[in-house]
Parts: structure tokens; sequence; C-alpha cells
């Protein structure tokens, strides 16, 4: 658990580490193909109380994070009714490469939705870096040939690592967060990555609020890019952002938390919906997500 905990901790020192969940909850599916990989368990009940402990550890190291939260909860469905060692490790396994698969093809399924919404050659406003999003943008820029433009205060010193700044510099500009007017008054379309989605509020990186109201002013239909797992339906995750943690005296930003006026709709895998209609589709389509 080595990694997992020096990972976790990278990220919670990092101001905006919360926007990075897709990367943490990567390295926590490995943690548990890790476990299984040592696990010399003979009995299910000694299976059942180690595995518990690498559970306990997860969540009391990225309890911040709804996607981890969701990602091990379907990691561990079905998982008590397995009636033997062998069978529960081939059960994990098996959960670890659906999720792992999932967290795949959600980029694919986001971009197919997102280059249906931009016109060719259009402009893009992009608040927050979460890896889901900028790669699902970078398949617009390659199929629409759009202008993108980041707003500098949703934007990490470590997004220059992704392909989306690599190969798309003509196509792609960081503004300043003054400028943000300007840029929504160009755009087709205003696009906000999300922290979390509870079934009544939206978190999303802080200056998010200020876009909404600036599209509604300009007519220009800002969308929320929101993968189903990151569903909050207790708002634990949004009470763990409202109480003032700090680092090394440093503040940690607070999300802006949208209401679904705000918004012209939440873009997730299965299409464009308001806050009411993904919850009602998440109830009927991922009914342990929501519980």
């Amino acid at each position: 658990m080595r990694s997992l905990r020096l990972f976790a901790s990278q990220l919670a020192k990092r101001s905006n580490g919360i926007q990075h969940q897709h990367a943490l909850a990567g390295v926590v599916l490995r943690e548990v193909l890790s476990f299984l990989r040592r696990d010399r368990s003979v009995t299910l009940a000694e299976f059942f109380d180690r595995f518990g402990r690498v559970v306990d550890l997860i969540q009391s190291s990225c309890s911040y994070a709804p996607l981890v939260v969701n990602s091990l909860a379907f990691v561990r469905r079905g998982l008590a009714q397995q009636v033997s060692v062998s069978k529960a490790r081939s059960h994990l396994l098996l959960q670890c490469s659906l999720a792992e698969s999932w967290l795949k093809d959600a980029q694919a399924v986001l971009a197919s939705i997102l280059i249906e919404r931009i016109p060719r050659g259009g402009t893009v406003v992009v608040h927050g870096d979460d890896p889901l999003l900028l790669q699902a943008v970078h398949s617009c820029i390659e199929k629409k040939r759009c202008e993108v433009l980041l707003l500098e205060g949703g934007v990490s010193r470590t997004l220059s690592k992704y392909s989306l700044l690599k190969h798309s510099l003509d196509r792609v500009r960081v503004i300043p967060d003054l400028s943000a007017r300007d840029a929504v008054v160009r755009a087709d379309v205003v696009l906000l990555s999300a922290l979390a989605v509870t079934p009544a509020r939206i978190a999303c990186p802080a200056g998010s609020g200020m876009l909404s109201d600036l599209s509604a002013m300009h007519g220009v239909p800002v969308y929320v890019v929101a993968p189903s797992w990151l569903f909050d339906p207790r708002e634990e995750f949004l009470g763990s952002l409202f109480v003032g943690v700090s680092h090394r005296g440093k503040s940690v930003l607070r999300p802006d938390v949208l209401s679904e006026k705000e918004i012209t709709g939440i873009i997730s895998e299965g299409g464009i919906f308001s806050l009411k209609s993904f919850v009602e589709e998440l109830a009927e389509s991922l009914p342990w997500i929501t519980q």
C-alpha cells in the first residue's frame, strides 16, 4: 500500500488535487490487484478480513474522491456471495478488469457526444483539467478542427503532460481568467469539468459559477462533463470540501456549487441530461451507485 499512501499524500497536498480522481482511481485498482497477487489467505473469512483492511486504508486515504468510492463499491459488488477463496479472487479480478475498462471507455463515449455538440471550426471554452474531459476535447479538436480556450484558473501545472497540449498547440490557448467574458462571447459552447454530482447540486472548479452567469448573459450553452461514477448520493464529498482544510497555511481552493438551473445540461456516458434526469437514469441503470 506504500504507493497508494504516497500518491494520495501527493494529491492531498495540491490545492486542486481533487480534480485528478481518475488517476487516483487507477492507482486504487492497481492496489487491489497487488493485494490479490500477494494474498495467501487459506479461509474465506481470512480473505475477507484482509481485503477489508485494504479497503479501509484506501477509503481513509481517499475519502474525498467519489470516483474512488464508487470504483471500490463496483469492485466489491457480489463479493459477499462468493463461496471460496479462489472464487472470491476470480470475482475481484473480473470486477477490477471491468472497472478499468469503464475508465478507458468513458473517454471515447464522452468524446463522441461532445463531437455532436461542437460545430466544425467552432470555439470551445473549457474550465477544469479533468483528464477524461481533456482527452475527449482532444478528440473533438482532431474531428472538428475547433479552437479551445482553457481558462488559466482551471489549469494545473501537470496540464502540459496531456496530449491536448502536446499535439494540438495550434488549436489550444490558455487564457487569463480576466479574459473569461471575451472568451465566452466568442464561444459556441462552454464545458466545465465536474468534481462531484449530488441529487441537487454539482461541484465544479472555482470560477465555474462566473462562467455559467456569463454564458447565460450571452446565450451560450454550458455543459458539465460528469461521468456517472462521480455521483455522490449523500453529499459526503461536498461536506469534506467545506471544512477549510489547508496545507502549510495555504487554503484549499473551494469549488463552485451549481444548481440545475445554472447549466444547459450534464454530459455523461448515457447522453445529455438535466440533473434530475441524470439522477433518474442512474437509479435505473446503476442502482448500486445511488444507494
